[in-house]
C-alpha cells in the first residue's frame, strides 16, 4: 500500500489559521507592553494645570476681571491688598499688582487681573470676594479684600493683578469665583 505525500505549501489554507492566530497574539503582547509602558509614566516637573471653569457671576461696569490662571509668585513679592472695610487699597494711576495673602517668592500662585476703566467713579470703595479651590488634594479658600477708585479717574484703563499664595510648588486651579459689588461709601460695604 502506498501512501502519497502532499506538499503542504500547495494545500488550501483555512482563514484565521496559524499565521492570524500569531499576528492576533503579536498585536495582544504589543498592545500589553504598550499598555504597561503607558501606566507607568509619570510627570516629574509640572509647572502649572487647570481645570474647571471661571465664573464671574456679576460685574461692575468699570472693574472687571480679565482674567485668571496659576502661575508662580514673582521674584520680587508686591504689596498686600487691604481686606479691612475701613482702610481699603487705594488704586494707583498705573496698573500694578497686590498679593491677597501672605506670599513667599516662587511659591506657586493664582493671579486674578482686574481692569479698572475710565468710567469708573472716583472715591469709590470696591469689595472683591474669591472664592478658590485648588491643589491635588482640593481646598476651598474664600478671599475678600477691598480697593478704592482714584481721586482722579486715569483716561487710559488700567489692568491690576492680584496674587494668591497657594503654597510651595505647582499649583491645580480647580475653580475660581469671583464677585465685586460698589459699597454705599468708603469703609462701609454691605
Amino acid at each position: 500500500m502506498s501512501v502519497a505525500q502532499t506538499d503542504p505549501s500547495s494545500m488550501p489554507r483555512r482563514a484565521g489559521g496559524p499565521t492570524a492566530i500569531w499576528v492576533l497574539a503579536a498585536a495582544v503582547a504589543v498592545g500589553l507592553v504598550s499598555g504597561v509602558a503607558l501606566a507607568s509614566i509619570t510627570v516629574s516637573s509640572l509647572t502649572e494645570a487647570a481645570r474647571g471653569g471661571s465664573i464671574t457671576p456679576a460685574r461692575l461696569a468699570y472693574w472687571t476681571q480679565v482674567a485668571v490662571w496659576t502661575t508662580f509668585i514673582p521674584g520680587t513679592v508686591p504689596p498686600a491688598v487691604n481686606t479691612t472695610v475701613a482702610a481699603p487699597t487705594v488704586l494707583p494711576a498705573t496698573g500694578t499688582s497686590y498679593v491677597v495673602n501672605s506670599a513667599t517668592s516662587g511659591h506657586g500662585a493664582i493671579q486674578w487681573n482686574f481692569t479698572e476703566a475710565t468710567n469708573a467713579p472716583a472715591s469709590t470703595e470696591v469689595e472683591v470676594t474669591l472664592t478658590v479651590t485648588y491643589g491635588s488634594t482640593p481646598a476651598t479658600q474664600v478671599i475678600t479684600f477691598f480697593v478704592e477708585t482714584q481721586a482722579v479717574i486715569p483716561g487710559t484703563a488700567q489692568t491690576f493683578g492680584f496674587f494668591f499664595d497657594a503654597g510651595a510648588g505647582a499649583t491645580l486651579l480647580d475653580t475660581s469665583v469671583q464677585s465685586s459689588q460698589e459699597c454705599a461709601i468708603v469703609g462701609a460695604c454691605p
